[in-house]
């Protein structure tokens, strides 16, 4: 038993020994196998940086047309929001002008005071009759009335034409 210890313990020297001079000997390959990796993962940075920075210039390129458009949008909603409020502004005035002609019509609606009775000074007759008078005051009045169904907004193009045939007609026949 002895010996089968002796020889046990001399095989295990002896391999120990050989086992470790080729260790020795042999370069080291996990160094290689680190060195390999850092050279992949440095082109691999490098090739990411490459398209990180077109990618990062096409999104700034993109982010700028963007924002390009929507100032153009800009642009136009206040040259919009500007023309409605001119066109709103110019409207107003026309509704109150609307107003003061139509408030001028009426005030000149009252038929103005006639004089009667003769003035001393003039010696002619009148040439007009009274007949004449009466007929120019009644299409004077007449012609009022028109301007004023005519002046009303809420009219629809149909009733405004047949308002304005009306008119005609009764200018035309005389009454």
């Amino acid at each position: 038993m002895k010996k089968k210890l002796i020889t046990g313990a001399v095989i295990m020297i002896i391999g120990g020994s050989f086992y470790s001079v080729p260790a020795i000997a042999k370069p080291d390959t996990s160094s290689m196998i680190e060195n390999r990796f850092k050279i992949k993962r440095e082109k691999m940075m490098t090739q990411l940086n490459q398209v990180l920075s077109k990618v990062d210039v096409e999104v700034k390129e993109t982010i700028k047309e963007k924002i390009a458009i929507k100032e153009e949008a800009l642009v136009r909603a206040e040259e919009e929001a500007k023309a409605r409020a001119t066109q709103e502004q110019a409207q107003q005035v026309a509704n109150e002008q609307a107003a003061q002609e139509q408030q001028a019509a009426t005030t000149q609606q009252t038929p103005p005071v006639e004089q009667n009775e003769p003035s001393a000074n003039s010696a002619a007759p009148d040439a007009t009759t009274g007949a004449s008078q009466n007929n120019w005051q009644e299409r004077s009045n007449k012609g009022r009335e028109y301007g004023e169904r005519l002046s009303d907004p809420n009219l629809s193009h149909e009733e405004r034409r047949n308002i304005v045939e009306e008119k005609k007609n009764y200018f035309r026949n005389g009454r």
